[in-house]
């Protein structure tokens, strides 16, 4: 299974490093938001992709205009947006993927473990939002192939009944993709997008989302 283990890091390298961010370590933000399992003849990603993520990737991307980029962060900040891939494996390496229709069926959203959100239908996204998923679909099949085309973008509601983010990536909050028999868990908030923390004591540097040092009992500050 190294193959696919291999893959993903090729996924990580490309996505992370469309532009080079010096406020965000795009490597870390994708390590944090996204979740694997492997089998023997199997492989599944889930990777929540907050709009945080694309503000790093696209900050000092010099290919895109300033309006350009608000246009893109605009369409995709009223969703919780997963890139989601599921797939069968052969003994000979090829990738199977399931198809959209299946992954809809077998997954859903929970918030602080209150009641289970669905994906949102096609009819239900902004056609804007409709015609950027279906170009960057391809666009991973063209680079990834097999595994680029079992790559299928899965949307939820993202926002509460009074206008308020859901899942606000730096801000305190759990949450699960509940998928088949499977729950991929989230703390809330994410390391990778909050200042470094120290130990007065000890000077030792933790994640941002660390309030405690873990080896010593001493309360975190900011530099």
């Amino acid at each position: 299974m190294k193959k696919f283990i291999f893959v993903v890091t090729i996924i990580s390298f490309f996505i992370g490093n469309l532009a080079y961010s010096k406020d965000v370590d795009l490597q870390n933000l994708l390590q944090e938001t996204q979740k694997m399992t492997q089998g023997q003849q199997s492989f599944r990603l889930i990777w929540w992709i907050p709009t945080e993520y694309w503000k790093a990737a696209f900050k000092n991307e010099p290919n895109m205009t300033q309006t350009q980029k608000e246009a893109f962060y605009e369409t995709v900040n009223g969703y919780t947006v997963l890139s989601v891939i599921d797939a069968k494996t052969t003994d000979l390496g090829s990738i199977v993927p399931f198809p959209k229709e299946e992954i809809l069926n077998k997954i859903s959203l929970s918030v602080e473990q209150k009641n289970k959100m669905f994906p949102l239908s096609d009819d239900e996204l902004t056609s804007d939002a409709k015609n950027l998923f279906a170009m960057m679909k391809p666009l991973m099949a063209n680079m990834l192939g097999q595994f680029g085309q079992g790559m299928e973008f899965i949307c939820f509601k993202g926002t509460d009944s009074k206008g308020a983010r859901l899942l606000n990536p730096k801000l305190e909050k759990s949450f699960a993709v509940n998928y088949a028999e499977h729950s991929y868990k989230w703390r809330l908030p994410l390391g990778s997008l909050l200042p470094a923390k120290h130990d007065a004591l000890t000077g030792e540097e933790f994640p941002g989302n660390y309030v405690y040092n873990p080896f010593t009992g001493n309360k975190l500050v900011i530099k």
